[in-house]
């Protein structure tokens, strides 16, 4: 399977490893890659320039991780970038909650690494925005139109366990016109 050069690119941005076989060997590690076309934006770039980019990218990570770590960033002081940084060789995070995904896989990585660290306020809260953020939150208020009926509704949703109880509520305001939508 061959790969596209932002692919390849983000690969040695984000892994060290990928990084050390790349200034090892160029030829060797673009010829393993089969890529599609770019092998000669990669075999130009400069090793140093690489390595601060990919410092930058770290930076940036750890600062947005910090920032949802109100109480755990100062537990863990000067310490904080090391052991961000051993963190950061297990992976990078993928998706639009990718910061909050990465918050909660560092303060489960910290348990294990520095089991002082971790401030269960930060748990709690990086737990709580990640279940509202996806959906999965205990309850849910709202308002819907629905083409099908002839009033609007509010409505609470409440979860027990894997079930979830609705309370519907009629109101006395016309449907929107045919339109469905729902706000929470």
């Amino acid at each position: 399977m061959s790969l596209d050069v932002v692919t390849a690119l983000g690969r040695l941005l984000s892994d060290g490893s990928q990084r050390a076989s790349f200034v090892a060997d160029r030829e060797a590690w673009l010829d393993a890659l089969d890529l599609e076309d770019g092998a000669d934006l990669l075999r130009g770039l400069d090793a140093g320039e690489l390595e601060a980019q990919a410092r930058v990218l770290l930076e940036k990570r750890a600062s947005e991780v910090a920032e949802r770590l109100p109480r755990t960033r100062p537990r863990l002081g000067e310490r904080f970038a090391e052991l961000f940084a051993q963190f950061a060789q297990t992976g990078w995070p993928r998706g639009h909650l990718r910061h909050l995904h990465d918050a909660r896989a560092f303060l489960r990585w910290l348990r294990q690494a520095a089991p002082e660290a971790p401030h269960s306020l930060d748990e709690l809260a990086v737990e709580a925005e990640l279940a509202r953020r996806e959906g999965r939150g205990r309850t849910q208020a709202g308002f819907a139109h629905h083409a099908d009926l002839p009033l609007s509704s509010a409505f609470l949703a409440v979860r027990f366990g894997g079930r979830r109880l609705r309370l519907l509520l009629p109101l006395p305001l016309p449907s929107a016109l045919g339109r469905r939508w729902r706000w929470r």
